[in-house]
């Protein structure tokens, strides 16, 4: 939330779009989903208005695509994940990035020749990619591995197969949900806690979608990828967990600061993520100094303080956005 801070210090962004190094700076922040200690911090200084609701209830979860859904309708339960550690790690195989693909796995590298990519990744960002798609072209489909993880002869005792989770330090309870229930499911990917980046948790649905390979994945209901993919073969089910209960949450937020931390209380998987519903936040800065002459205010303060909008509706724009 620094760059609201910052627009409260500075009131007009503009003059510092142009600093370098660069000053991130903004006036609202329309989609919060959690009230973190850093946000009351901000609150507490005057450099951000109260939260306000913004109109949207946003539901998290574990989702498959309903290609796996239809083919296994178990996994639509968390007790369909409970205890059988070979059908998880046959199920669910790694994803692949871009490069290790063409490296390690393509034997015609990456060539025009390959089903999988018909060339290499071309810089840094491409490489890390899990699916990529340019101008209607897809140049990366994806690829799934079976990896010595997913090998429970070898590991009959850890073999695992794996769930695409969210860095460490955002929200997450995959861990200690699946440690909870004996689900024998872990993430691989290269961000703290062995999360993965926001774009390569779209590619891995996407790549899903493309190969028709199952995936388990952590999301929520209120964003583009999700309204990307209804009606189709790949659309988000939910695996649906015990409901949420007071203990539970509790649990979760007595240890909302110490996210990353490889313990925490058994009670945090007890159940399903609730219902959250999206608040907006405004710098201080956008609001008008009060010994102008009220006819010279700007509306843009009072009207985004009203401003409101359901879940369904955010899902229509979403829906109609190219």
């Amino acid at each position: 939330y620094s760059p609201l801070a910052k627009a409260a210090d500075v009131k007009d962004c503009r003059k510092v779009r142009d600093k370098n190094p660069y000053q991130p700076c903004a006036h609202i922040w329309t989609e919060v989903f959690y009230e973190s200690p850093k946000l009351k911090n901000y609150v507490a200084e005057k450099k951000i208005d109260i939260p306000q609701g913004l109109g949207v209830v946003s539901q998290e979860g574990w989702y498959i695509p309903k290609f796996t859904a239809r083919k296994d309708p178990s996994l639509l339960s968390y007790t369909g994940y409970q205890g059988n550690r070979t059908k998880l790690a046959k199920t669910f195989l790694r994803p692949t990035t871009w490069k290790d693909y063409c490296e390690k796995y393509s034997k015609e590298r990456c060539s025009r020749d390959d089903p999988i990519a018909w060339r290499s990744p071309a810089n840094e960002d491409e490489n890390i990619r899990m699916f990529y798609e340019s101008a209607g072209d897809v140049a990366y489909k994806g690829f799934f591995r079976n990896t010595t993880k997913n090998d429970c002869g070898i590991n009959p005792d850890t073999c695992t197969g794996h769930i695409t989770n969210y860095p460490c330090w955002a929200t997450t309870y995959v861990k200690e949900q699946a440690s909870y229930y004996g689900i024998h499911l872990e993430s691989d990917g290269g961000e703290d806690g062995s999360g993965y980046q926001s774009q390569q948790m779209k590619d891995i649905w996407r790549a899903a979608n493309a190969t028709k390979s199952p995936v388990v994945m952590l999301w929520w209901n209120t964003d583009p990828l999700f309204t990307e993919f209804m009606d189709s073969e790949a659309e988000f089910e939910k695996v649906f967990f015990p409901p949420p209960t007071q203990e539970c949450i509790d649990a979760r937020l007595a240890h909302e600061d110490d996210k990353c931390a490889d313990k925490k209380p058994l009670e945090t998987g007890m159940c399903d993520q609730a219902s959250t519903c999206l608040k907006k936040v405004i710098s201080t800065g956008l609001q008008e100094d009060l010994t102008k002459d009220e006819a010279r205010h700007s509306p843009a303060y009072e009207a985004l303080h009203l401003f409101t909008i359901t879940e369904l509706r955010m899902i229509e724009i979403f829906k109609n956005y190219k």
